[in-house]
């Protein structure tokens, strides 16, 4: 809340944010992001603020444009000190979602994933989807540096997470693909066409909302198809993120 109890209108805010990018209004959903982050900061309002930096991270990690992520990352978490917030989740995602973002452009990132996890133990019961995320991002990182066993452990814990959820199918997919790729780093293509195969039956389960988070995660799923030889169901996923995001585009 700002200093004269203004405050933002959060879930609008991120509602509209959401709708902007299932459309696939690349552009305009940053410029709202920005625009909203400007009003936060204007009327004081911290805690709105963090999350529009938070949003911010993650919109120009998708962008692609490491120096505006990576100012995001540092003005989060500078914010992230001055609020009582430790311990809790808010500290963790705010943690998770600088990792991920500064291990992408080969920043250490490993501190900010152990405060993460010390945030989320506190925090965040061992079942809830956090965990997914956690799991799934350092398990990236690991396997970045080349410790595939160590990845290969978090992603299925990620997957323990997920099991049985069907609302988190499509992550699911987007976990066994990562679980391909440190297969086929390490020269095993049966094992990662196993898990190819597991990722298509999960994408292609009738209990999906083809919504554009689904499409997201066909997005990300593509790389590791192509990757395996799998290019029919690659050109597949992409083809079927591109018609969600035209068919909200439209709406």
């Amino acid at each position: 809340m700002g200093a004269h109890g203004e405050k933002l209108n959060m879930l609008a805010v991120l509602q509209h944010y959401d709708a902007l990018i299932s459309q696939k209004h690349l552009a305009r959903a940053g410029a709202f992001l920005t625009d909203s982050l400007d009003k936060a900061r204007q009327i004081g309002d911290k805690a709105a603020e963090l999350t529009l930096l938070n949003e911010l991270v993650g919109y120009h990690r998708r962008s692609g444009d490491r120096e505006a992520a990576l100012t995001a990352c540092d003005d989060a978490l500078r914010l992230l000190k001055e609020l009582p917030l430790e311990n809790t989740a808010a500290e963790g995602d705010t943690c998770l979602n600088c990792a991920t973002t500064r291990s992408i452009y080969g920043e250490d990132a490993l501190p900010l994933y152990k405060q993460a996890r010390h945030a989320y133990l506190h925090a965040v019961p061992a079942d809830d989807f956090k965990w997914a995320g956690f799991y799934n991002n350092y398990g990236l990182t690991l396997a970045k540096a080349g410790r595939s066993a160590e990845a290969l452990t978090c992603y299925e814990k990620a997957l323990r997470v997920l099991k049985g959820r069907d609302e988190y199918l499509h992550d699911a997919a987007v976990t066994y693909c990562s679980i391909a790729e440190v297969h086929l780093d390490r020269g095993d293509a049966d094992k990662a066409a196993a898990c190819l195969d597991a990722a298509w039956q999960k994408l292609e389960s009738p209990a999906n909302i083809r919504n554009g988070a689904y499409a997201f995660s066909c997005e990300k799923c593509v790389g590791a198809f192509e990757r395996g030889g799998q290019t029919e169901r690659a050109a597949a996923l992409s083809d079927r993120a591109k018609e969600i995001y035209e068919r909200h585009r439209t709406e």
